[in-house]
């Protein structure tokens, strides 16, 4: 079966010396370049295949900010119910940021600086001394060591 492309070649195109595997010169007859089945390699509707490749247009992602930052929260806990406070909204914080890091760019490094900084300044670090020492100075309630 022809294709649209290779219809109408003459009956000399399959005798020349070309067909035949000689090539005595780069001039070429009218119309040689119309070889039989080469229609298929061609696009004529290449918009329209790319278009249908392409498919429907994806609606944009929807970005749910994350607050890593809270001016409510105080620089360093003094209770436990802040030092639990404050690892919970990072906690839920980083979560939120880690579940859209393909849309925020270098997210997994925001959630290490909001761990780093609520582990070591947010929080107070232990003390030798127990009668100065945050950890040690008040029982902590099992509530808030579950939570």
């Amino acid at each position: 079966p022809m294709d649209q492309h290779s219809h109408g070649l003459p009956a000399s195109a399959s005798e020349d010396a070309f067909a035949k595997g000689s090539v005595p010169t780069l001039k070429a007859e009218a119309g040689s370049a119309a070889h039989p089945f080469f229609g298929r390699l061609r696009r004529d509707n290449y918009e329209q295949v790319v278009r249908s490749l392409m498919g429907e247009a994806r609606p944009d992602p929807i970005l749910i900010p994350s607050v890593l930052t809270d001016e409510s929260l105080p620089d360093v806990s003094t209770t436990y119910a802040e030092a639990a406070s404050s690892l919970l909204r990072v906690c839920n914080a980083c979560s939120l940021l880690l579940q859209q890091r393909q849309l925020v760019k270098n997210a997994p490094a925001f959630v290490a600086s909001a761990a780093q900084h609520c582990l070591t300044r947010t929080l107070p670090l232990p003390s030798l001394d127990e009668s100065t020492c945050f950890w040690r100075t008040k029982e902590m309630r099992r509530e808030t060591q579950v939570n």
